[in-house]
């Protein structure tokens, strides 16, 4: 069932919302024209609960150049 498969995909993610994105993207790169979209959401499920990293994502930069009064 897809359940078993999400709480098993989340125990490597650090938050749902993440494991959303990544589930998203993944399933739009496998997906071909032939299966049912639901059948490569599932096997993005499976990759995901079989994958032993934890995926992070690096923060962002943050440029703290101070603009100078003309």
């Amino acid at each position: 069932m897809r359940s078993d498969l999400v709480f098993g995909a989340y125990s490597h993610t650090p938050n749902r919302y993440q494991l959303c994105l990544l589930v998203a993207k993944g399933a739009r790169r496998l997906h071909t024209p032939q299966t049912r979209f639901q059948e490569t959401t599932n096997d993005v499920f499976v990759l995901l609960y079989r994958s032993s990293a934890i995926v992070r994502i690096p923060p962002k930069p943050i440029n703290l150049r101070r603009r100078r009064a003309a």
